[in-house]
């Protein structure tokens, strides 16, 4: 299904990438271009096909998707980012990385966060994180990544074979913090729903400090999680869609609640804040 094609979108992509997002029975692709901010984000074409779960079949009928919508293989981007459920985030206790070697650093998040994925990664474990300027310099809470690295080449490969460099493999639900807009208060807490499941992110000063996901049917349920994971006294900021019916929940239940629209009525937060 095609969710949007701007008219813009044959102008120049220098700066486009393809996210993918790896869901329990669909895969969806938007090519997105990133701007200065969350609000200048733009989603220049958007699709989901059904997942068959082979990363291969499921790319080229994707790509097969998007040449029907004007995207051939010449136009696509050069560079792929992907979320999926297959992988793992956790805010993870560390002591100050500023001065580790980096194998000391990897072999750290790695203890911290194998025993959260969803299977045992019997062919290593790829991670990643992302840390505010100044962070590093103390303990604290550091946002990492991970994905059994079997899963994680295989999804390489079938990008290799359409032109595309892998650079990123999120876990579903743990982008949306990058789209948080600017003006914030010191701490903030940002939720995203997406099909099945309710992320709840503490920001404090721009970086993650506390990252939780519950397993919802509904936005109502969603909204009643998001309630549950969010403190009274911080602004609470739903990113991407909720139904009215969750949004009058939390409008109820919390002072300060405000909103992020996604560009395009398919994509998640999570993919556009992988972008």
């Amino acid at each position: 299904m095609i969710a949007r094609l701007a008219p813009r979108a044959r102008r120049s992509r220098a700066r486009a990438l393809l996210a993918i997002e790896e869901g329990a029975d669909r895969v969806t692709l938007a090519v997105v271009r990133p701007g200065d901010g969350a609000a200048d984000d733009e989603v220049l074409v958007a699709l989901d096909v059904p997942r068959s779960g082979d990363p291969a079949r499921d790319l080229q009928a994707a790509c097969a998707a998007l040449a029907g919508a004007g995207w051939g293989k010449g136009a696509l981007p050069r560079e792929a980012v992907l979320v999926t459920d297959a992988a793992t985030a956790a805010c993870v206790e560390a002591p100050p990385t500023a001065g580790l070697p980096q194998e000391r650093v990897d072999g750290l998040v790695r203890w911290e966060l194998e025993p959260l994925l969803p299977e045992p990664p019997a062919g290593g474990l790829a991670c990643g994180w992302a840390e505010r300027e100044a962070a590093g310099r103390e303990a604290g809470p550091l946002f990492v990544c991970g994905v059994a690295a079997a899963a994680r080449d295989a999804w390489a490969l079938a990008c290799r074979r359409h032109g595309l460099a892998l650079r990123g493999v999120y876990a579903r639900g743990a982008c949306g913090a990058a789209l948080a807009p600017d003006g914030l208060p010191a701490r903030a807490t940002l939720v995203e729903a997406s099909p099945g499941l309710l992320t709840a992110t503490r920001l404090e000063r721009g970086a993650v400090t506390r990252f939780q996901q519950a397993r919802v049917g509904n936005d109502v349920a969603a909204a009643d999680a998001a309630l549950g994971l969010a403190p009274q006294d911080a602004p609470l900021v739903v990113v991407g869609p909720l139904g009215d019916a969750g949004r009058a929940v939390l409008e109820a239940g919390h002072p300060d609640v405000r909103r992020v629209d996604v560009p395009g009525p398919l994509v998640p937060a999570s993919l556009v804040g992988a972008a």
